[in-house]
């Protein structure tokens, strides 16, 4: 008979996330029974409880302001008039947001028969785009993808597409590894107007325009 001293066995898979391995180098595999393996493996997940809601990985309550200010004075005969804006877009995929800043200004001249009125207004923006991606990549994946790995850490891939050699990448992995789409621009846009009151009930209106963003 054989002594054996106590001991303690410690075991642990070498990879952080469950897989499975075909040997195809001595028996070779048809396409349905590549699909039973995969759908196994799924079932595996959703037994364990796996129900990641992917809709809401990358969605937030976006919480905006918008503030305006507007100065009008003259007379009769003469109107002049200047405004500011400012409004502040939290979207609602995490971190986009747009902030815009807005001014113009406006002359109005009466004399007799004849009005004059310019309009002048600009807004310079500034926005970016969520470093989760696009909305449509969530709504693609499966439910019984994990996001994470056991030991807390991000997932780089989630498992295999439609394709068989095709991996489903993360798209939550996109934040991890600063990506950043932003935009700064600012639009100009100047009307010009003149109208001629003829007569009672007839009058001839011209007006020019002109829209430029930098």
């Amino acid at each position: 008979a054989w002594t054996l001293p106590c001991v303690v066995i410690e075991d642990e898979p070498a990879y952080p996330y469950r897989g499975m391995m075909l040997d195809v180098s001595r028996h070779f595999h048809d396409v349905d029974f590549v699909k039973k393996q995969l759908y196994y493996h799924n079932l595996a997940e959703v037994e364990q409880g796996v129900n990641t809601d992917w809709l809401s990985k990358p969605l937030r309550n976006g919480i905006g302001h918008k503030h305006s200010l507007n100065l009008e004075v003259g007379t009769s005969e003469l109107r002049v008039g200047v405004d500011l804006s400012y409004n502040n877009i939290e979207g609602v995929m995490k971190g986009s947001k747009r902030n815009t800043i807005g001014g113009g200004f406006m002359v109005i001249y009466q004399y007799k028969k004849l009005l004059f009125r310019n309009q002048f207004s600009f807004s310079t923006t500034k926005s970016e785009d969520s470093p989760y991606g696009e909305f449509s990549e969530y709504a693609k994946l499966n439910s019984y993808w994990r996001p994470y790995n056991e030991d807390g850490t991000l997932r780089k891939y989630l498992g295999v597409g439609p394709v068989h050699s095709e991996s489903v990448y993360n798209p939550m992995y996109n934040a991890t590894i600063n990506t950043t789409y932003k935009k700064n621009y600012t639009d100009y846009t100047n009307n010009t107007y003149l109208e001629w009151n003829i007569k009672s009930g007839m009058k001839l209106v011209g007006r020019v325009g002109l829209t430029n963003r930098i």
